[in-house]
């Protein structure tokens, strides 16, 4: 059975699924003229949902799987922390985080990076609470970013910025390890991480 395809029956079926996040669902018209614009006429609006439901299964089951692990992967750490944190928090995740495992119904809830230098994360919680005084800010920084601007902390304490910090330790410079084995899968064309 064919699903319909006009723009408001194609916002009506992403504002009801739970699982796709609001970032998605503001982007209705864009997506849907993509797809109008290629000749889909919306079918690609049903595959984003599918695409994003088969996500969210991949990122459970990972999640599961850290619940036993020592230390713990940070797709388990994520997905216990969204739980457990008010609704109106905002939450700056540099590094150290799964952010699939955070579910946002409120624009401006999420901060991550797309590319760029590590490091922001601290500065960025406290710019984000100096702006939003009454709601929770939450920083999760890898250890490795949290060193390029550690001196975060000392304006945070000085100048009374009540920004959480959590920093993780994923017992390397995880950046640089991601970077050489991308460089090898993809460049050198081989599978073993040899990064010490």
């Amino acid at each position: 059975k064919r699903l319909p395809t006009s723009l408001v029956s194609v916002k009506e079926r992403l504002h009801n699924n739970d699982n796709v996040a609001m970032t998605t669902k503001d982007m209705t018209s864009t997506v849907f003229s993509f797809g109008r614009d290629h000749g889909h006429y919306g079918r690609i609006m049903n595959q984003t949902v599918v695409v994003h439901e088969k996500r969210i299964a991949a990122n459970n089951a990972r999640a599961d799987e850290g619940k036993h692990q020592t230390p713990i992967n940070k797709s388990y750490f994520s997905r216990e922390l969204s739980k457990r944190l008010d609704e109106n928090s905002i939450f700056v995740v540099e590094l150290g985080a799964d952010g699939s495992q955070f579910q946002f119904d409120t624009p401006g809830a999420f901060h991550n990076m797309r590319g760029g230098a590590i490091g922001w994360g601290l500065g960025g919680a406290m710019g984000l609470k100096l702006a939003h005084p009454d709601k929770p800010v939450i920083s999760i920084v890898g250890d490795g970013s949290a060193m390029m601007t550690v001196q975060a902390f000392w304006t945070a304490a000085t100048r009374n910025i009540p920004a959480i910090f959590v920093i993780t330790n994923n017992g390397s410079y995880k950046v640089l390890q991601n970077g050489m084995d991308s460089y090898k899968k993809f460049i050198k064309c081989e599978t073993e991480s040899t990064y010490i």
